[in-house]
């Protein structure tokens, strides 16, 4: 998504039950990206990790730092095609719409591939 001169990435979504507060999960996740080495020459630059919240249940959050769910999720076909394949029925507490209803409504788009398919070049069919 806008930087394209850059390799392709191995992308997915996570659903996990957390009693962490918004905040502390965050910071988890960022000390995961710091622990393997992220560095982002400029906004949507090559990366070695990359972890978002893109949902905390139904919960909005508009803070510095931390905007729950991902502003821009709803629009990118690499966060939904993960996130409906492991939460088709996922709510987007703004928009009002599932994961699955969010995918079907995008044009097209960046193109996303099964990881199986991206392992063996493209030659994988989904689900092999």
């Amino acid at each position: 998504m806008g930087y394209t001169l850059q390799r392709e990435f191995l992308n997915g979504a996570l659903e996990l039950r957390t009693r962490l507060a918004p905040w502390d999960l965050l910071e988890r996740l960022k000390g995961i990206e710091a622990r393997m080495g992220k560095s982002t020459p400029f906004r949507n630059g090559p990366r070695r990790i990359d972890i978002d919240v893109l949902l905390f249940g139904d919960r909005r959050i508009e803070e510095r730092g931390l905007v729950v769910p991902h502003p821009r999720m709803h629009v990118r076909r690499f966060v939904l095609e993960p996130l409906a394949e492991i939460a088709p029925g996922a709510v987007h507490p703004v928009l009002r719409r599932t994961a699955a209803q969010l995918l079907a409504g995008l044009g097209p788009g960046e193109a996303v591939r099964p990881w199986g398919a991206w392992a063996a070049g493209g030659r994988q069919r989904r689900g092999g």
